[in-house]
């Protein structure tokens, strides 16, 4: 059975995050605040499609069983 995993930003977790991916996801050295992100805090992460800069605190990073990440929102 295919395993797939998924870790949580929450935040303060970025370092784990870039490690777990292989530097494929990063956390944003600058905040920026929107409406539905009122921290500004959020990560960056390398698609097969390209890089998503929309993974905010509470969203769900899921590694897929070929090694692509993805936000969960």
């Amino acid at each position: 059975m295919p395993i797939v995993e998924a870790i949580q930003y929450t935040g303060s977790n970025g370092w784990e995050l870039r490690r777990w991916s292989g530097g494929k996801i990063i956390e944003s050295p600058v905040l920026e605040p929107t409406p539905n992100n009122p921290t500004g805090e959020y990560v960056q992460v390398q698609t097969k499609d390209g890089t998503v800069v929309c993974a905010n605190k509470g969203t769900w990073i899921i590694k897929d069983t070929d090694g692509t990440f993805f936000p969960v929102n």
